[in-house]
């Protein structure tokens, strides 16, 4: 096995009017070759900013200014774009949010997958072709619609292209932020169950990046939790969504509805998370946090490592179960 990805402090500037905007603070994190790693949190957390700066694809008033991204041993943050042309989609690679915007309408989908492979492998149009075709069928489309529109296919077909746009190179790593975005919820469990798969075929180390919990509990084996441009909580996916030492990650997951209990009443994250143009100085949760006390408003919490597997940022994780929380609304399910 072995670390095939490593992050190690990165940091996400952007230029706006308001001022410089951290998006990503500090984030550390690594990936084994054939592991499967959930980024999970509410929306504008960082997650997929995060992964855009993996591949450095951020907006042009965005910048990666700090940290290591580390792809079996290449730094992609200090590669020259000679250097990162040849990693992308042959080391690493993304599925995008947005099927129909990840495809050129104007191009036969089979072309895209071809004219990628020839770019970045230099094979024969007609060994790209026939690549294209097996990797179509490795995601569950026909052949035959290689040479069809993306406006001929449905929302989760065009998801399966994307996904095959990604693999078309057989990358070492695969992003995949938020896949099941706008696709129903039949769609949305054919695309899961579908990168389960192919992380198991291709032997692919997986990011998927969601704010859907149960898509990362059903995905994946481990789990980061982002707020604030931080990871607050990491480690084994069930251990850590059941057993969270971070008030945060006990939010998200009380605010999830159940199949199997009282759903009279849905559990909310009161307040909203602070501006990252002039983040809090402490605890960047303890706003919002019904167990925050003197010591999260004066002083930042350290990473703090719960067992072997496990860390949390908060100043109470070994003994979070010790405190009492303050009394908070709770929204009335419909």
């Amino acid at each position: 096995m072995g670390k095939l990805l490593e992050v190690t402090d990165l940091k996400v500037d952007f230029a706006t009017a308001k001022g410089t905007l951290r998006a990503v603070d500090g984030v550390s994190f690594s990936l084994d070759k054939g592991e499967s790693l959930g980024l999970v949190g509410e929306s504008g957390c960082g997650k997929s900013t995060t992964a855009y700066a993996l591949m450095r694809l951020l907006s042009d008033n965005g910048r990666v200014s700090g940290g290591k991204v580390e792809v079996d041993g290449k730094d992609l943050v200090a590669a020259s774009d000679v250097e990162l042309r040849k990693s992308r989609w042959q080391d690493i690679a993304i599925v995008f949010q947005n099927a129909m915007t990840a495809l050129n309408p104007v191009m036969k989908i089979g072309d895209q997958l071809a004219d990628a492979l020839v770019l970045h492998q230099q094979v024969p149009r007609s060994q790209a072709m026939a690549r294209a075709a097996e990797i179509f069928e490795k995601v569950g489309l026909a052949p035959s619609r290689l040479m069809h529109y993306p406006h001929e296919f449905s929302g989760g077909m065009k998801q399966r292209a994307v996904m095959a746009l990604a693999l078309i190179c057989s990358p070492k790593v695969l992003l995949a932020d938020e896949p099941t975005t706008a696709l129903d919820v039949v769609a949305q469990r054919q695309v899961l169950e579908l990168l389960v798969a192919l992380k198991k075929d291709f032997g692919l180390s997986l990011i998927l990046i969601s704010h859907d919990i149960s898509a990362v509990a059903e995905t994946c084996e481990r789990v980061a939790v982002m707020y604030a441009g931080q990871i607050v909580e990491e480690g084994p996916t069930r251990r850590t969504l059941l057993g969270a030492r971070h008030p945060y990650t006990r939010g998200l997951v009380a605010s999830m509805p159940s199949l199997h209990a009282d759903i009279d009443t849905l559990e909310s994250i009161e307040g909203g998370p602070p501006d990252l143009t002039h983040p809090p100085a402490a605890c960047r949760f303890a706003p919002r946090c019904p167990y925050a006390q003197p010591i999260c408003t004066a002083e930042a919490p350290p990473m703090v490592e719960v067992d072997a597997e496990r860390r949390s940022r908060c100043h109470f994780a070994l003994d979070l179960d010790q405190l009492k929380p303050r009394e908070r609304s709770a929204n009335v399910a419909s």
